[in-house]
């Protein structure tokens, strides 16, 4: 009678081992899969019910971890309508004020942090599962920091179902409130840590075993034997803490990889480490002396994992971009608080600031919340912020951004928004929602470098059936050497580390790549196009003079048009903000592009262009034009028309000073070959001599947003790629028309904006620098591909001829890694190269 006892059952779902007397079961694939509990049976039969049994066959090995039985049992008895009802607060109006964040355009988005995202398979079950629910919902599954970003434009559409759909797949979703910061600074600093104390494992690991190596290999034949198997055994001891444990990711890759049925760069790494480690083990243990290679083992894994660092380097600088200026604020502020009329003073963290709220700030400290100031002055460095350099001089009255350091002067400030309208808040929601450049792990050039391991795979074959023939003794040898030196590592790296280091490059000079193909388009403009008003002026609007012409007084006529402009948002508006006492407005409309129109004190009043205001009233273009009679010198100004609906009362006319920038730009485009049109909707005398002034031959006035739209498509048709640059908001239909658009935007405005590129400081020249850095990354890109597959290309046939040995193969493969990375830094000296 056989001893042997039954293997444990072994749970399908969770891969956990089944409880003794347990009977659950699925059928799955026509067989009956063994389950733990009612949970996992619960979730099997909910992804079965969807068509989503390819989940099994995606996923990776689970075993190593207890989430899903440790989840099954809190929802072994929810059906997804019971679990509906658990999560239906999100959409009451206090579960959406603190977890739904609401764009202007009407945009809502939920981030939800999910526990027991493991795996790629993880990602496709919860995006294939959600997406049987909510077919125009946008999902995006982040697996790096365990969070699923949901977006929506439909209003009444519910989370609660979707909330409900990812805990019946066995996931424990948890809503982050929109106040909350993300957790990616923290866990990108737990994911270095680790990192740090495995290399320095492997450095240290491999410092002894060379040493005993150099030992053996300097005095190998005089050494007496028990003295050879003394430093054998410890080098094997050595060895094994730093495979093991350094060396472990790549092993758990490799396994991922090929139950995948893939090949990717970490399986040559595998072979290579075992194919030194094993044999290595067997000869110690069985008494032998020759043919060990646990030098080569620990310093393969030494040179990887260095060079691993300093990819995940490069992902950290991506996508911790957004947390720059958060992680320089305050952890916790005093303010001044008023409640029932009385002042509290509070400790309080950032996230947590109210409008309203009162804080003092002295040289060194920086602000942080946006805010008025109301008392003092002094010099902020914005830099963090706008990418601007130079000290900026604040006055009570003006309005600073959240981190702002002070360099001189005592302010008082009061916040002017929470958290959530923040300028910092609406960079990091722009940031995340953005398409960003592919993770340097799943990139395109991984999937070439598959095929690259294949190739390398039969090549190595082949050559040790060679030397097999010809010099056996250094088949392994060779074949070792060969597998070490072909890791496509640098192959990979190559362009997702020149876009990531750009993109980086470019936030610190405040500009903002919100599309991850925008620096491969800006080089293929051939034509730009700018609008006048707030993008080559300053949006800097200022009164020149004042046509009274009806029977109401300049100033009641002033009061009027200042009430009607208080309601718009347009940069005309802001010239009208010099009166402190204004008239209520009823039925209040905009016309884009046009005017404004309000009543007040039950007469309708019209403001904004000649045409629009005659068209509406029906006052004679003649009238206009006999009324004016202003001097040449006020040609470049904007004209705004005020009237009634039964008379002309008044004619503004309006100046912007242009921007500094805004000539060295067109003189940049034009030189090297590119088409330069201005155009706006301003009157054609402000538009031409603004044309003029920068030497910008085509230009195009009067034009409304349909009117800029069929301008864009007919360049198009022609052939043109063609770039927008505009104030972001106004402009947001011919921004999206275009190839390449460009916006100008301050922190109120940047959640309203689509543009691929956003200017935060206002600088135009910062369009130069942009180009500049697209250049140079392309040039490091190729260079970096070149050099990857030069170097393999290289290597590959020394490895083959018995030139190398696994240990230089290992360092040679981590250098080449490394140059790749410190090629990538050159992006960043051409832009300080270009900013002396």
């Amino acid at each position: 009678m056989s001893d042997d006892k039954p293997e444990p059952l072994v749970c399908f779902h969770c891969l956990e081992a089944v409880p003794p007397y347990t009977t659950l079961s699925v059928t799955i694939d026509a067989h009956e899969r063994p389950m733990c509990c009612v949970g996992c049976k619960s979730a099997a039969e909910f992804i079965l019910a969807r068509g989503l049994e390819r989940f099994y066959q995606h996923r990776g090995d689970l075993s190593a971890n207890k989430f899903f039985a440790e989840v099954a049992v809190p929802n072994k008895s929810d059906t997804r309508s019971d679990s509906a009802t658990q999560w239906q607060f999100i959409d009451t109006p206090n579960g959406q004020k603190t977890y739904v964040h609401s764009e202007p355009n009407g945009t809502r988005s939920v981030r939800v942090e999910v526990s027991g995202i493991y795996c790629a398979s993880c990602s496709w079950l919860i995006d294939r599962a959600i997406r049987e629910i909510a077919h125009d919902l946008r999902v995006r599954v982040d697996t790096d920091a365990k969070c699923i970003y949901l977006e929506t434009s439909d209003s009444d559409f519910l989370f609660a179902d979707v909330l409900a759909t990812i805990a019946g797949l066995g996931y424990a979703p948890k809503l982050c409130a929109i106040s909350e910061s993300p957790m990616a600074s923290i866990r990108n600093r737990d994911e270095r840590l680790l990192a740090i104390k495995r290399i320095l494992v492997a450095g240290f690991g491999t410092m002894q075993v060379m040493t005993y190596a150099v030992a053996s290999y300097v005095d190998a034949a005089s050494m007496q034997t028990q003295y050879a198997r003394f430093l054998a055994l410890v080098s094997l001891l050595v060895a094994t803490v730093v495979v093991f444990y350094s060396g472990s990711p790549f092993f758990r890759n490799a396994y991922n990889d090929l139950r995948h049925k893939r090949l990717g760069m970490d399986v040559p790494v595998a072979l290579a480490i075992g194919g030194a480690y094993f044999p290595s083990v067997y000869t110690v243990l069985t008494g032998g002396s020759t043919h060990i290679y646990f030098d080569s083992a620990v310093m393969f894994v030494f040179f990887l994992s260095l060079g691993r660092f300093l990819e995940m380097r490069a992902r950290h600088r991506l996508t911790g971009a957004n947390d720059d200026v958060e992680s320089l604020l305050p952890r916790v502020i005093t303010v001044q608080r008023f409640h029932d009329n009385q002042v509290t003073s509070l400790e309080v963290e950032p996230q947590q600031i109210q409008v309203g709220d009162q804080m003092q700030l002295r040289a060194g400290d920086i602000a942080a919340f946006d805010a008025s100031i109301t008392g003092g002055s002094g010099e902020f460095d914005e830099s963090l912020i706008t990418g601007e350099s130079r000290p900026v001089l604040h006055a009570a009255g003006d309005r600073v951004v959240a981190g702002s350091r002070v360099l001189s002067g005592t302010l008082m400030l009061e916040a002017v928004h929470g958290w959530t309208d923040s300028s910092i808040f609406k960079i990091q929601r722009l940031l995340q929602k953005a398409d960003r450049p592919e993770r340097l792990a799943h990139s395109y050039l991984e999937s070439a470098g598959r095929y690259f391991v294949a190739v390398v795979l039969c090549l190595t074959a082949l050559v040790g059936l060679i030397w097999s023939f010809y010099q056996p003794d250094r088949v392994f040898e060779v074949c070792l050497a060969m597998l070490v030196a072909s890791c496509p590592c640098a192959f990979s790296l190559a362009a997702p580390v020149a876009r990531s280091t750009a993109i980086n490059t470019l936030k610190r000079v405040g500009v903002l790549i919100s599309n991850n193909r925008a620096l491969e388009s800006i080089a293929t403009v051939s034509h730009w196009c700018f609008d006048k008003t707030g993008t080559i002026s300053a949006g800097k609007m200022r009164i020149q003079q004042i046509v009274s012409v009806g029977e109401q007084a300049e100033i009641q006529g002033l009061k009027i048009a200042s009430s009607l402009e208080s309601q718009s948002d347009h940069l005309l508006a802001s010239a009208f903000q010099t009166v402190d006492q204004l008239f209520a407005v009823s039925g209040f409309s905009e016309e884009t592009g046009q005017g404004v129109t309000g009543r007040i004190d039950g007469v309708r009043y019209y403001l904004g262009k000649r045409g629009w205001v005659c068209e509406r009233t029906g006052i004679a273009i003649t009238e206009l034009d006999s009324a004016m009679g202003f001097p040449a010198n006020h040609q470049q100004d904007s004209e705004v028309v005020l009237a009634s609906s039964a008379q002309l009362i008044a004619i503004y006319l309006v100046r912007d000073e242009i921007r500094p920038s805004a000539a060295n730009l067109v003189n940049h485009l034009i030189s090297n070959g590119q088409q330069v049109t201005l155009i706006s909707g301003d009157r054609e005398s402000a538009v031409r001599s603004c044309a003029e002034s920068l030497q910008i031959n085509d230009y195009r006035a009067n034009q409304l947003p349909e009117d800029k739209l069929d301008y864009i498509s007919s360049q198009q048709q022609a052939g043109q790629t063609l770039a927008m640059v505009g104030d972001g908001v106004n402009d947001a239909p011919v921004l999206a028309a275009a190839d390449f658009s460009v916006a100008l935007a301050s922190g109120s405005e940047l959640s309203a904006n689509n543009a691929d590129v956003i200017l935060l400081n206002g600088n135009l020249g910062r369009l130069i620098d942009i180009q500049t850095v697209a250049t140079r990354t392309q040039q490091v890109t190729r260079q970096n591909l070149v050099w990857a597959l030069g170097y393999n290309v290289l290597v590959l046939p020394l490895a083959a001829l018995g030139f190398l040995t696994p240990w230089i193969a290992a360092l040679g493969m981590s250098l080449s890694s490394l140059l790749v990375v410190l090629n990538a830094s050159r992006i960043r000296r051409a832009l300080a190269k270009r900013s002396r």
